[in-house]
Formats: C-alpha cells, structure tokens, sequence
C-alpha cells in the first residue's frame, strides 16, 4: 500500500531544540525529536562528551515515538561551568530530575550509553519510583572494577602512543581548544571504543560539535575533572542500590567492548528485572556495528517486550524480532515503514544478484550516481553497474534508513550503505540519498546518490567510458 500524498503535503521528522532552565545560572540545551506520545531520554557518555555524537545515529529510534537528548552539565551547547564546586554526581542525577519535571513526565524511560547508562543507574537508586524502564548499552559498570581492565582490553591495533593519548584525552579536550584537536582526540577515542578503522567511517555524529565557548579554555573540563575526582578508583559502588530498582532494564553490550563483559552483566545480577542482550561483533558503539540487531531490538524492548537475544554459544537466535509496525501510526512513520521497506527490497535483490529486478526499481528515465563514479542512467545501465560492481568483489549490500521527507508525490530518504565482500569485510561504506517517486506501481526510485566515506577512493569506481549515457552497452537484459 503506497501512501497517498497530494501534492502540497510534507512531511518531516519533527525536531525542536532549547534550553533546560538550571539553578546557578546553568542552563542544558536539549533536542527534541520525534512525535510520539511515549517519551525516551537519551543521555551521552563521557562524562563531558555531548548528544551529537548520539543523535544523528539514533535518530531512527524516533519513529513512533519521541526522543529527547539533552548535553549534560558543562557540556555541548550547554552553559560551561568555570566553578569546580558546581561538577558533582549528585549535580548529574538532579539535573536528570529537572529535566523530568520540566517535560512534565511521571516516569522515565531511560536510553543511556557508556557513562550515561551509569547516570541512569545512579538516577534510579536515588528515583527508583520515577524510572519505567531503562536500557543501558556499553555500560560503565555500577562499581570501579571494569576500569581497572579497560587498559588490557583496548584493541590490539591502537599504537600504544595513541593509549597514552588516550589516557590524557580529558586534559586535551579542557584545554584551550581548536576544532583539529578535539577531531583528533575523537579519532583517538573512537579506535580505542570500535572494533575496526572502517566502521568508525559509518559513525554521523562526533562530540566536536559544541559551542564555541569551549574552544576558550576558560571552563573546567568535566571529562577530566570527572575521572579525577568520582570515577575510576573514587567510583561509588551502587550494586546493593540496585535492588530497589524495578525497572525492566535491556543491558546490550558488545563482546568486543574494551569495557569488559563482566560490567554488564554486574549490571544485570544487581537489578531485579534485567536482561542481558550480548552482541558478539560489536565493540562500544552497537548501533554501528550492529543496526540489523541494535534497533530491532531497542524497539521491541521500548514497546514493552523482551526482544530475543543470543544463545549460550554466540549464535543469532533465528527468531529475532524485527520491528514491528506500528498501530495508529502518524502519517511520518507510515511513509518511513514504507520507504524503509522498498530500501530494503531493492538491496536484497543486489545482494541476491538479481541485477534485472533491481533495475525494476528505478523508473525508467532514472539515475544511479554510484561511490566514485560517473552517473548511470537508465535500467539497463543501473543493472550492469551493480554486475561490474559483483566482479568487483561486492557480495552484499546493506541500506539502512535514517530519515524521509515526503513532498508532495516525491520523497527523499536518506541513509547509510555498506557493500561487503565475500569474508564478510567492509569494501565500501558511506551515506546514500534518494530521490522516490510515487508511480501507480508504487514508490520508484528516481535519483540514488551514493558518497562513500573512506580516506581512499571506493573500490567500485567505473571508467567514463564504460556507461553511455543511456547505458546501452549491454544488451538489454542483463543476465541475473
């Protein structure tokens, strides 16, 4: 069923920001996105990193429901604090309360990475009645001892000078700043945090983008003032708290994490109503190494189900749930199911080999602008860019939806692809958009732009000679 847009129709992902009114003078910038009755709140790591690094990724959790993200004290586009007597844990946990009372919630449900997975936990000890459900994802653990085995468990490819960059990130972030070094400590971190160089290309979000306040080096690094004061061996231990925390809590952890495994499930031994969903291929970041799993199974547990995990061996439970639709669904989230859908078509038919039904999916005067190449236009030409690209080694190709915009009988998607080769190994990956257009057929590609993200040139790149403009160089049916 295709959706009906009249040609003055537009729908959009609803997005607004602003700022949390905090006492001394302090006040949180927050964004808000999504339309949604039901209501989550995302809090970042660090202490000190900020929401953009999460948003732009996780913005595909809003369908259905709404998002809030908000840069913690001292932080992002938050007010920077220059008192030290103004950074506290108990500074974090009550800046979460004013946060619920001034959105007018009862209860939270709380989507929390790294440290902020640790301020949900500290949060719910102190507001065990506040809190509905948790999910807390590459969890600091509730005690110290994860950080004593972080060093051993960083992965074996980042060079030990980078190690000790890394331990001197906080001090490098405090100090008087350019947008370079704060890029270079982010490059620093995230090969520390992800299990390769390649799927740090997939990452949208970084925690650079912050006021330019920041860059004076007239305010307290909170990532350092932080770990110095109340993290690492001052870190308060909650387990025994825990146990007056309800909640039913989703702990995902990536088995490559340098944040140990033992964390998570300390995690899940405290809390009462806790399960543990293990990623075996991802490290800190699952929502990029993993989406196929990650987002199915945040969105089942949101929905107010245990999404199916793991067994004891590693091996992918072959019943797990994929999201599910959404009854009474807002007109956004039907168009973005259907256009997620139809993606989704189309690059299972390029990883099936099917060349000539791909092509199907374009209209027939449409355009393909692969990574690095020139365009293509034409079925016939679309279907032999996507043969030469199999000789070329790609094996499969992944499209995963971020957001839609549906003007009129046109809509743009836009998303991330990744092309992997026969051992499963990432040949190319970078950000999509397209063009759809609504046909009596239903939704047809009309423009695909692919722009890969990789420091070198895409492995997929054509010669201009080889696709006339119509692409006619084949003959018309495309063996596949």
């Amino acid at each position: 069923m295709t959706t009906l847009l009249n040609d003055s129709t537009v729908l959009t992902l609803p997005i607004t920001m602003g700022k949390i009114p905090i006492e001394d003078n302090i006040k949180l910038y927050y964004k808000r996105m999504g339309g949604g009755d039901k209501i989550a709140i995302v809090l970042h790591g660090g202490p000190g990193f900020n929401s953009n690094y999460m948003a732009l990724d996780l913005r595909q959790l809003s369908h259905g429901r709404t998002l809030i993200f908000y840069d913690q004290r001292g932080s992002g586009y938050s007010t920077p604090i220059t008192d030290p007597e103004l950074i506290s844990i108990e500074h974090f946990v009550e800046d979460l309360e004013k946060v619920r009372l001034f959105f007018h919630l009862d209860k939270l449900t709380l989507i929390g990475h790294s440290w902020g997975a640790l301020l949900a936990g500290l949060y719910a000890t102190s507001y065990p009645d506040n809190v509905e459900k948790m999910v807390l994802i590459g969890a600091a653990g509730p005690n110290s001892d994860s950080d004593k085995e972080f060093e051993e468990r960083l992965p074996k490819g980042v060079p030990d000078k980078e190690k000790d960059a890394l331990k001197t990130i906080g001090q490098n972030y405090g100090e008087e700043l350019s947008l370079k070094r704060c890029w270079d400590s982010w490059s620093i971190w995230l090969k520390a945090f992800n299990i390769d160089g390649v799927n740090t290309r997939r990452i949208w979000g970084d925690i650079c983008n912050i006021s330019t306040e920041y860059y004076k080096g007239t305010h307290v690094s909170v990532i350092q003032f932080m770990h110095d004061n109340y993290l690492r061996e001052n870190q308060p231990d909650i387990r025994d708290e825990l146990n007056k925390v309800k909640a039913p809590t989703l702990v995902i952890h990536g088995e490559e994490d340098p944040i140990p495994i033992d964390a998570a499930h300390a995690w899940v031994k405290s809390l009462p109503n806790a399960k543990l969903f293990k990623f075996p291929t991802s490290g800190h970041l699952p929502w990029v190494d993993s989406p196929d799993l990650f987002f199915p199974a945040v969105d089942t547990f949101l929905r107010g189900d245990w999404p199916n995990t793991f067994d004891e061996s590693g091996n992918k439970d072959k019943n797990i749930k994929a999201t599910p639709l959404i009854e009474n669904q807002l007109p956004y989230e039907t168009l973005f199911n259907e256009i997620k859908e139809r993606s989704e078509e189309f690059a299972l038919a390029i990883s099936d080999q099917k060349w000539n039904r791909a092509s199907e999916y374009f209209t027939k005067d449409g355009m393909t602008l692969p990574p690095a190449a020139p365009p293509i236009s034409g079925q016939n030409g679309i279907a032999t860019f996507w043969k030469t690209a199999y000789k070329k080694g790609m094996r499969s190709l992944e499209l995963q939806t971020i957001e839609v915009e549906g003007m009129g009988v046109r809509t743009m998607e836009i998303g991330k692809y990744v092309i992997r080769g026969e051992k499963d190994e990432i040949l190319d990956t970078g950000k999509y958009m397209v063009i759809w257009k609504k046909t009596e057929d239903g939704w047809k590609l009309y423009r695909d732009i692919f722009n890969t993200s990789l420091e070198t040139r895409s492995p997929f790149e054509v010669p201009d000679y080889l696709f006339p403009p119509e692409g006619t160089l084949e003959p018309k049916n495309v063996k596949g």
